[in-house]
């Protein structure tokens, strides 16, 4: 029975390959991505994609009434220098 999931960060390397198998095994799959680091050539096709900014209310908002069985949360900031440089950024993105 095909299941609907979310992941955030699908555009990027991990969260694109998590949504390709996903979606390779018949669930829906959203994807949601502030295209930051990822690729919108990452997403696979049969995903459904909606550029965003996970640490925004509107981003969550823009979502569709979807009962997502599972979120994979993957649009985290992960740069070193970039944490140093903007903690805050790391506490509003992960």
């Amino acid at each position: 029975m095909p299941n609907s999931y979310l992941v955030t960060g699908g555009a990027g390397f991990i969260g694109s390959h998590i949504a390709r198998r996903l979606v390779s095994q018949g669930h829906s799959v959203w994807i949601v991505d502030n295209l930051l680091t990822g690729k919108p050539e990452h997403v696979p096709k049969g995903a459904v994609f909606l550029q965003g900014d996970v640490s925004t209310k509107r981003c969550y908002e823009n979502l569709p009434d979807v009962r997502f069985d599972a979120v994979f949360h993957l649009a985290a900031q992960s740069s070193g220098p970039i944490s140093g440089e903007n903690p805050s950024l790391d506490v509003d993105t992960n």
